[in-house]
């Protein structure tokens, strides 16, 4: 996703996921939601730094 447009996106599959609920209701037990938004998100996760540097 490009920078600041993940709420867009979530909305979007939410009004698409409305429409396959009313359209065949049938066919859910409950109304349809997208996943949640992840707070953290990276390319490359960072490594985890060691606490104290060893020397050997």
């Amino acid at each position: 996703m490009h920078y600041d447009t993940a709420s867009d996106v979530h909305d979007q599959r939410q009004a698409t996921l409305d429409a396959a609920w009313r359209a065949h209701p049938d066919r859910f037990t409950r109304r349809p939601r997208p996943p949640a938004l992840p707070t953290t998100v990276w390319i490359n996760k960072p490594a985890t730094q060691p606490t104290e540097l060893q020397n050997t």
